[in-house]
């Protein structure tokens, strides 16, 4: 299953950072991505930014809380950014899903 979307709506902007929420079930979202998940697997987050550290653990932690909070059960989200790229051929092995994080829309386009 690929899902293709700007946003997951995992989480909001308030006092100067990104704070996890429950993931959006506009268009029926949320309950795709629990009838897709398979339960208790971990996903793979692939950072847009390779070498924005501190963005990309910010965004795999706001992530894990919100798939938490929107109730899917998963085991972990594992990121690949600039440290863990060569691991990423034995994450994907394993991953039950992945996530390709995007750029900034406005600025792509």
């Amino acid at each position: 299953m690929i899902f293709l979307t700007s946003t997951m709506g995992e989480d909001y902007w308030a006092d100067g950072s990104f704070h996890p929420k429950v993931i959006s079930n506009d268009n029926n979202w949320r309950n795709m991505l629990k009838a897709a998940i398979p339960p208790m697997s971990y996903g793979v987050l692939v950072a847009a930014s390779p070498d924005d550290f501190e963005n990309n653990d910010n965004m795999c932690r706001n992530m894990i809380e919100a798939y938490a909070m929107s109730g899917i059960e998963i085991e972990d989200i594992r990121l690949c950014d600039r440290r863990t790229c060569e691991q990423l051929p034995d994450m994907l092995k394993k991953a039950g899903f992945v996530i390709l994080s995007g750029g900034h829309l406005p600025t792509q386009n």
